[in-house]
């Protein structure tokens, strides 16, 4: 037998930009990997010369990654049941720190507003290098992240006239949480403590806050370590609702042999068929994850599919 093919790092570069010039374009391939268009051309003239093609492609990059922000400030005459107009309002809510890391990788990546100057309010350095880590992932993961994360990094970049990240797809937790348990709070500490995972890191509450924005150095840091906390519990936690997930995105795609839709493993089980309203699949059980999945294709021959009555809409 012959020795197995090996990608050296430039292989590894040239398949994942041409791979993403043919999920988009080469002008998009040369904006998001910083390369002129005759560059491009050239990756994929030395791709068909070498046939490193046939070794298949890069896994999908899933980023783990979470925010803290900072409360608005304003003018207000009572604590409760208030309606607060935005003439009332002094300091808008601003991004203080995020904390990132990627699936199955020990290294996390962090950065801050008071980083890139005194004022903690001042957060355009950080959503600059946040849009930069979002636009390399394919998949992002946060708690919430579709209603809150997400939504509040658009903002903030959408406000400093920033680009827009690469697109991704997203896996909200807190949604797979709400859609297929009823556990009793769906908070990620509990949910850490629940499934015996750990709980966030502990801190004093809003004094915090306070601290963190008077420039507190030693709050700053521990602001830091809270949003480390929280996706180190992340990750743990979307690992053991991954399986559950019926509307997980697949990382398989893009290999052309059998593996996970989840986790992307080939250690895949043989069980019973699974049935759609008019045909029938061979299903997979991956003893690596949990997960369940079938095949693309279907068992049933024309003849049959023919014979298969129908629903009436």
């Amino acid at each position: 037998m012959g020795k197995k093919k090996r990608l050296s790092v430039s292989d590894e570069r040239i398949i994942e930009v041409i791979l993403y010039a043919k999920d988009h374009d080469i002008p998009k391939a040369c904006r998001r990997f910083g390369l002129a268009d005759d560059t491009v051309k050239r990756y994929m003239r030395e791709a068909k010369d070498k046939n490193i093609m046939s070794v298949p492609p890069p896994k999908k990059k899933i980023l783990i990654f979470d925010i803290e922000t900072a409360p608005m400030l304003g003018y207000f005459w009572s604590i409760w049941k208030q309606n607060i107009s935005t003439v009332q309002i002094v300091e808008e809510w601003n991004i203080l720190s995020w904390a990132a890391k990627w699936l199955d990788e020990p290294e996390i990546y962090t950065d801050a507003s008071w980083l890139h100057g005194k004022n903690p309010r001042q957060d355009k350095g950080c959503c600059k290098t946040l849009a930069k880590i979002l636009s390399e992932a394919d998949i992002v993961v946060a708690h919430n992240g579709d209603k809150f994360d997400i939504k509040k990094v658009n903002t903030r970049l959408l406000f400093h006239d920033l680009q827009e990240p690469e697109p991704f797809k997203s896996i909200d937790t807190l949604k797979i949480a709400k859609r297929r348990f009823a556990i009793t709070s769906n908070r990620l500490d509990y949910i850490g403590e629940f499934l015996g995972l750990g709980r966030k890191v502990k801190h004093e509450g809003m004094g915090m806050w306070n601290k963190v924005l008077a420039g507190c150095k030693e709050s700053q840091n521990k602001m830091i370590e809270y949003n480390v906390g929280d996706i180190v519990l992340l990750e743990q936690v979307y690992l053991k609702l991954r399986s559950w997930d019926k509307v997980h995105p697949n990382v398989n795609i893009q290999f052309s042999d059998r593996r996970c839709p989840v986790c992307g493993s080939k250690n895949l089980k043989d069980i019973d068929d699974v049935y759609t309203p008019v045909s029938k699949f061979c299903a997979k059980l991956c003893n690596d994850c949990g997960k369940y999945s079938r095949t693309g294709q279907h068992k049933k021959s024309k003849e049959d599919m023919a014979r298969t009555q129908r629903n009436i809409i």
